[in-house]
C-alpha cells in the first residue's frame, strides 16, 4: 500500500507494516476464532461474541490506521542531482577528476563513468547530489590534484528538473586564467534530475 501511494521513508513504512500487521492478526486471528466457534457453540454464547468484538475491532483498527497513514504521512522527500557530461579530445588521455562547488563547499559525485563515442571523443559523466540550501556555482576538472578547468553554472538551490541535457558550453576557465583558448574538444553539458530519496 505504501509502494503504490508512494508515501513516507522506509522508517514510516516499517512502523506502519508492524502496526497494520499486529491488527490484521488480531482481526484474522479472531475471525477465525469465531468461524471455528460457530459450529460448536450457541449463537450468543460468550466465547463467540468475543472472538467476534476482536475480530470487529482488528478489522477498524486495521481501517483506521491505514486512513491515518494516507492522510499524516507525506510524500518521501525529492533531492536534485546534477548529471554532468564532459567531453574530452581523442588524443587527451589524462586521468581526471571532477568537483562541483558552492562556494567553497565541493560536492562529490555519486556515480561516474566514462565512454567512448563513435568519432573518438571520450565522455565522462558524473551525477552530483545538490546541497539543499546552496546552488552550484561552478564544476571543476581536475588533474593530478589542481584544478585546470572549470564551468560556471551559478544554479539556484532548488532547481526544477530538466527533460534534457543542456547546449555544450566550453570551459570559462583554463589552467587557473580566465578562458582565453581552451583544449580544442573540451565541452561539458548538463541536466537536472529530481530523485525520491527514500
Amino acid at each position: 500500500m505504501g509502494d503504490g501511494l508512494d508515501l513516507g521513508l522506509i522508517r514510516d513504512r516499517t512502523a506502519f507494516t508492524l502496526a497494520l500487521g499486529v491488527t490484521g492478526a488480531a482481526a484474522g486471528g479472531g475471525l477465525g476464532l469465531w468461524l471455528v466457534l460457530k459450529t460448536f457453540v450457541t449463537p450468543w454464547s460468550l466465547a463467540r461474541m468475543l472472538a467476534g468484538l476482536v475480530a470487529a475491532l482488528g478489522a477498524s483498527a486495521t481501517a483506521v490506521l491505514a486512513f491515518s497513514f494516507v492522510m499524516t504521512t507525506p510524500p518521501p522527500p525529492v533531492q536534485p542531482f546534477l548529471v554532468t557530461e564532459i567531453r574530452l579530445a581523442p588524443d587527451d588521455g589524462r586521468t581526471l577528476s571532477l568537483g562541483a562547488y558552492s562556494g567553497r563547499a565541493l560536492w562529490s559525485e555519486v556515480s561516474k563513468a566514462s565512454r567512448t563515442e563513435a568519432a573518438g571523443d571520450r565522455i565522462i559523466s558524473a551525477v552530483f547530489p545538490m546541497a539543499s540550501r546552496a546552488g552550484v556555482d561552478h564544476v571543476a576538472i581536475h588533474h593530478d590534484g589542481r584544478e585546470v578547468g572549470r564551468f560556471s553554472l551559478g544554479l539556484p538551490s532548488d532547481p526544477p528538473a530538466t527533460a534534457s541535457f543542456s547546449p555544450w558550453i566550453a570551459p570559462d576557465r583554463w589552467q587557473g586564467s580566465e578562458a582565453v583558448e581552451g583544449p580544442s574538444g573540451l565541452e561539458m553539458r548538463f541536466r537536472i534530475e529530481r530523485r525520491v530519496v527514500r
